[in-house]
């Protein structure tokens, strides 16, 4: 008997959009939608990337309500690297 079987195609720029607002809310953390297009802009097109973001805003989140390129009160950017 065959086993069903689901593709899931990268995420489109909406949907990578509402991602990174879910997984910063879920972290308490509130995003400026100016943040939330860097990210976008940035990051590879995919589920674990998004997450990946997600983890680094909360590593960074006293940052994350700050605009692209601004300085973080911490001193540095946030990071998004995993």
């Amino acid at each position: 008997m065959p086993v069903p079987s689901v593709a899931l195609a990268p995420p489109d720029d909406d949907l990578l959009r509402l991602l990174i607002v879910k997984l910063a809310a879920d972290r308490q953390i509130n995003v400026d939608e100016a943040l939330v297009n860097y990210l976008a802009n940035r990051i590879e097109r995919s589920f674990t990337a998004a997450h990946a973001g997600g983890r680094a805003l909360g590593r960074g989140g006293r940052c994350a309500s700050i605009r692209p390129g601004d300085a973080c009160a911490g001193g540095g950017a946030v990071p998004l690297s995993a």
